[in-house]
């Protein structure tokens, strides 16, 4: 009996090293994002292959306000590529062809050793001119 309990704590000790050696060779996981309107007005979804423009400050060009985005992920690295790619897909869903003064964060999950990160920016259509 002893044995067959010390094969399976062994196997449970296994199991668990997998599931966070997964966690933590994960670059980022978007895990929510939060769309608060600025206007009633919708616009058509871009497609896949549409470019955004990222930016942390204003742009020159006249545009309309469309929604600001709240994306929040686990990064283990600290790497933004995740939040900016999910920031670039809400974008197209509503239209807009930027995000404009993003506000980039690193802050901690309960410990330094759980980094997270998170952009809140404005979506934008950029007017054709």
């Amino acid at each position: 009996m002893l044995k067959f309990r010390s094969k399976f704590v062994q196997l449970r000790n296994v199991g668990f090293l997998f599931l966070l050696m997964m966690l933590l060779t994960s670059c980022a996981l978007v895990t929510q994002s939060q769309i608060t309107p600025l206007t009633s007005e919708r616009f058509t979804s871009l497609p896949d292959n549409a470019e955004i423009m990222l930016t942390r400050g204003d742009v020159e060009q006249p545009y309309v306000e469309i929604a600001v985005i709240d994306a929040r992920a686990i990064a283990w690295s600290g790497d933004f590529t995740e939040v900016d790619k999910h920031l670039r897909e809400k974008a197209r869903e509503l239209g807009g062809n930027a995000v404009i003064n993003i506000k980039y964060e690193i802050f901690f999950i309960g410990s330094p050793a759980s980094p997270a990160a998170s952009a809140v920016g404005t979506v934008v259509k950029i007017n054709d001119s």
